[in-house]
Protein backbone atom coordinates (compact mmCIF):
# COMPACT_ATOMS: atom_id res chain seq x y z
CA UNK A 1 0.00 0.00 0.00
CA UNK A 2 1.19 3.32 -1.01
CA UNK A 3 1.98 5.84 1.84
CA UNK A 4 -0.37 8.35 0.49
CA UNK A 5 -3.24 6.08 0.22
CA UNK A 6 -2.48 5.39 3.79
CA UNK A 7 -2.46 8.85 4.82
CA UNK A 8 -5.80 9.82 2.91
CA UNK A 9 -7.59 7.21 4.92
CA UNK A 10 -6.37 8.41 7.99
CA UNK A 11 -8.21 11.91 6.34
CA UNK A 12 -11.45 9.73 5.55
CA UNK A 13 -11.84 9.01 8.86
CA UNK A 14 -13.03 12.55 9.33
CA UNK A 15 -16.17 11.90 7.30
CA UNK A 16 -16.96 8.70 8.77
CA UNK A 17 -16.69 10.19 12.77
CA UNK A 18 -18.75 13.60 11.68
CA UNK A 19 -20.89 12.75 13.94
CA UNK A 20 -18.97 12.43 17.43
CA UNK A 21 -18.39 15.31 19.30
CA UNK A 22 -15.48 17.49 18.20
CA UNK A 23 -13.48 16.04 21.47
CA UNK A 24 -13.69 12.62 20.59
CA UNK A 25 -12.94 12.95 16.86
CA UNK A 26 -9.89 15.37 17.24
CA UNK A 27 -8.39 13.03 19.93
CA UNK A 28 -8.68 10.09 17.06
CA UNK A 29 -7.57 11.80 14.18
CA UNK A 30 -4.64 12.92 16.32
CA UNK A 31 -3.52 9.32 17.68
CA UNK A 32 -4.03 7.87 13.75
CA UNK A 33 -2.28 10.77 12.61
CA UNK A 34 0.50 10.55 14.95
CA UNK A 35 1.23 6.75 13.99
CA UNK A 36 0.83 6.80 11.10
CA UNK A 37 4.03 9.12 11.04
CA UNK A 38 5.64 7.39 13.39
CA UNK A 39 5.59 4.27 11.48
CA UNK A 40 6.60 6.27 8.39
CA UNK A 41 9.38 8.53 9.71
CA UNK A 42 10.42 6.55 12.92
CA UNK A 43 9.79 2.69 10.92
CA UNK A 44 7.94 2.41 14.97
CA UNK A 45 4.89 0.27 14.29
CA UNK A 46 1.32 0.31 15.94
CA UNK A 47 -1.18 -1.73 17.48
CA UNK A 48 -3.81 1.00 15.66
CA UNK A 49 -2.95 -0.69 11.86
CA UNK A 50 -3.25 -4.01 12.74
CA UNK A 51 -6.97 -4.17 13.04
CA UNK A 52 -10.03 -2.31 15.47
CA UNK A 53 -8.95 -0.27 18.35
CA UNK A 54 -10.75 -1.14 21.44
CA UNK A 55 -9.76 2.51 22.18
CA UNK A 56 -11.29 3.51 19.56
CA UNK A 57 -14.63 1.17 18.52
CA UNK A 58 -15.77 3.79 16.59
CA UNK A 59 -13.00 3.25 13.59
CA UNK A 60 -13.58 1.35 10.60
CA UNK A 61 -10.29 0.93 8.54
CA UNK A 62 -10.34 -0.02 4.97
CA UNK A 63 -7.10 -0.99 3.10
CA UNK A 64 -6.44 -1.71 -0.60
CA UNK A 65 -5.06 -4.99 -2.05
CA UNK A 66 -4.73 -4.76 -5.60
CA UNK A 67 -6.50 -1.88 -5.78
CA UNK A 68 -9.29 -3.33 -4.61
CA UNK A 69 -11.03 -1.48 -1.28
CA UNK A 70 -11.33 -3.90 1.18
Amino acid sequence: MRVLEIFFLILALAMIIWSLRRNKMLKIMNAYTLAFFDWHLKGTGSPLFDGPSPDYPEVILKTKSNGVLQ
